[in-house]
């Protein structure tokens, strides 16, 4: 009995290190994205570890398990609607990879419930691993954040907190969401009889608040907001009967505590106010304001709609669209980021370029409603309402105030966590996921929860965790595949930028598998393949590419756009002509399609359908490449428009002194651009002109 506790204590210890000291170290810059894939990935293979120890290991944790029936219930039946909708998915790789990638989440979640159930006063472990998780999270933020404080003293350069404080998270929103659930994590200890360790938990509590004020992340915000409320009024909705064991805090305590949290947010409100930040909020509430008053803004394309606002509810009027076409079972897993587009992008200069490609709606239910249907989203709520429901029940019988405390910041994590899900979307970023399980973890396996469980005999739970060895080996393998993928991928990138395309052709090679076929903008990676092949002058090698990218992404401007280019020079100009409209569906204001089917339409001789697309390029600053295309197109365009005029001269001088009197490129666009602002026709205008001439 002694050795199986021992192993049971050295497994707990270890999965404390494993997920709060080395997965919060995870930033690699050799991939795509830095640490969602890499996190994966280690954590994957740490759960496939893990139930292989319990096989050839067995210790106490592995004898007394008890898996409350609604929560096996509960994954089982999501992970089979996750599987049937991949029935509809269009790139099913992609759609099993986030299926593996939700499992290994779950298997976190029951690999957390068996090391905590049986360990005592797991909560209070967890809370004070949390606080090493948020140190290291703090010394990468600290880092980027301190050159910023330095100019500001020095140079006096005004303090922006951008996407690049992100410590090692990939970008601030990220590293709030996971700040917003170490915050409960942290006051979980604050009530600690050992003084060391109540030092460290305020502590961990001013870091949490410092970085939720400076990172100004609204959801954040309102999530430890709500968190807050929610732990106030279910404070008031059961109480310890114990009450004369209540204690006050020392005068002299409160005195310290105060000072501190004074002199720490003080710190805080001074950095923010001298920051360039709340000129951003201030504009995020103006744009909010002009949309509500002048709805018809958001129908423009306009300088007012450069604002993050404005691209929130494009995305979600997109997401409200796709849900209104698929409202019961969904589009199909992972099909939100290239489905949304055909309902078009576009409104300001920066989306018109084609360079955006949103992958996430910013809003978790949108997300797995358009995707998973109604039943998925009733699972998604269900979770939470779970949770909550359960955190109630165990209030209830609760009789120990320190037991009390721990439910109450529960509830105020999984709430803070239910109100992030409405602004951003921490279900796909892995980190804050974990985070999650294990307050789901804590709460299930609490003393007072009193559930139906499945007690497991010995041979049920060599199956159990021989399941559960499979599956985190499946999640490796795949997410393996995804990390390679990603490297490969980005060493393309690399040689992309150098014009190396040989050897962009070759990673691009390497990095295609069945589980990686979009990267993180939604492009195919084949696509890449294809620009390179271009370049390389193999015309058919890049038609190739292209017509596979397209079956990957059919709503993928930039795919569309290079294909019918690559069909325009093999001679397909209806293929062409059909694949940038198509494009311009999605952006009617994407400068290059514009150009490109311009051209097509005058290389089959169709002058005025050429004139009538160059007519709708905006007068505005374009690009150095568009700029020059558009002056070599418009003249020649405008000269074989005007030429049609000439069959109006019957004598063939006439005819030769018409001709010679447009052939003057600086006329031709002299006399568009009045046309434009007069609103009379080119060719008659240029007529009109040449007759005054003669005369």
């Amino acid at each position: 009995m002694a050795m199986t506790k021992k192993i049971g204590d050295y497994r707990f210890l270890l999965f404390l290190a494993v997920f709060f000291l080395v997965l919060p170290l995870v930033n690699f810059r050799i991939t795509q994205d830095p640490v969602l894939v890499p996190r994966y990935f280690f954590t994957s293979l740490t759960l496939a570890l893990f139930s292989f120890s319990f096989l050839l290991f067995p210790g106490r944790d592995n004898v007394t398990v008890r898996l409350p029936n609604i929560l096996f219930w509960f994954i089982l039946i999501h992970q089979v609607w996750m599987l049937i909708s991949i029935n509809s998915s269009i790139n099913t790789g992609d759609a099993t990879q986030e299926w593996l990638r939700m499992t290994s989440i779950w298997l976190f979640l029951l690999l957390c419930f068996v090391l905590v159930q049986n360990k005592p006063n797991s909560w209070q472990w967890i809370s004070r691993a949390g606080f090493l998780a948020l140190m290291i999270f703090t010394f990468y933020g600290a880092k980027q954040l301190f050159p910023l404080v330095v100019d500001y003293f020095r140079k006096g350069t005004p303090i922006v907190i951008d996407l690049n404080i992100s410590s090692s998270l990939s970008n601030k929103n990220f590293f709030a969401e996971v700040i917003t659930l170490l915050l409960p994590l942290q006051l979980i200890n604050i009530r600690e009889k050992n003084r060391k360790w109540m030092i460290l938990a305020w502590t961990g509590v001013f870091i949490c608040l410092v970085w939720i004020i400076l990172l100004q992340t609204i959801s954040s915000w309102l999530a430890v907001i709500v968190g807050f409320i929610v732990l106030l009024i279910l404070s008031r909705y059961s109480v310890s009967s114990n009450k004369s064991s209540r204690t006050t805090a020392r005068s002299k305590k409160r005195l310290i505590i105060g000072l501190i949290s004074v002199v720490i947010l003080g710190g805080v409100l001074f950095l923010y106010f001298n920051s360039s930040n709340t000129a951003t909020l201030s504009r995020k509430i103006d744009a909010a304001r002009m949309y509500w008053s002048h709805p018809e803004t958001f129908s423009s394309t306009s300088n007012q709609n450069n604002n993050s606002v404005f691209e929130r509810i494009l995305i979600w009027k997109n997401s409200f669209r796709l849900i209104r076409e698929n409202p019961v079972i969904g589009a199909g897993l992972n099909n939100w980021k290239i489905l949304q587009v055909k309902y078009g992008v576009g409104g300001t200069d920066f989306l018109n370029t084609g360079v955006v490609h949103f992958e996430h709606p910013h809003n978790d239910y949108l997300l797995v409603w358009s995707e998973q249907g109604i039943p998925g989203l009733l699972l998604y709520v269900g979770f939470f309402v779970l949770l909550l429901r359960q955190i109630l029940r165990s209030l209830k019988t609760c009789e120990n105030k320190d037991d009390r405390f721990f439910l109450l910041l529960s509830a105020m994590a999984i709430s803070g966590f239910a109100v992030l899900s409405f602004f951003g979307y921490p279900r796909s970023r892995y980190y804050v996921m974990l985070l999650l399980m294990c307050w789901t973890a804590l709460i299930f396996s609490h003393k007072n929860s009193a559930l139906v469980s499945i007690e497991w005999e010995k041979w049920k739970m060599r199956i159990f965790y021989s399941v559960m060895f499979l599956l985190a080996t499946c999640s490796t393998i795949a997410s393996l595949f995804w990390f390679s993928g990603e490297i490969h991928l980005k060493q393309a990138q690399y040689y992309q930028f150098r014009k190396n395309f040989n050897a962009m052709n070759r990673e691009a090679n390497m990095a295609r598998n069945w589980f990686f076929q979009l990267d993180g903008t939604t492009t195919p990676v084949i696509w890449y393949n294809g620009m390179a092949c271009f370049y390389s002058g193999n015309l058919a090698g890049a038609k190739n590419a292209f017509e596979a990218a397209e079956r990957i992404n059919p709503y993928h401007l930039r795919v569309l756009n290079d294909l019918a280019t690559t069909y325009e020079q093999s001679g397909m100009s209806d293929e062409a002509i059909a694949h940038y409209k198509a494009g311009l569906q999605i952006t009617p204001q994407f400068i290059e399609g514009l150009l490109n089917l311009s051209a097509a339409y005058f290389n089959i001789h169709q002058p005025d359908s050429a004139l009538a697309t160059i007519r709708k390029i905006p007068d505005k600053k374009l690009s150095f490449r568009d700029a020059k295309n558009y002056k070599t197109f418009l003249p020649a365009i405008l000269y074989s428009v005007a030429a049609k005029d000439s069959i109006r001269f019957s004598v063939a001088d006439a005819r030769l002194g018409y001709l010679n009197y447009i052939a003057n490129d600086s006329l031709l666009i002299h006399t568009f651009k009045d046309g434009q602002k007069s609103g009379s026709e080119f060719n008659h205008s240029m007529y009109d002109a040449y007759i005054r001439s003669e005369h």
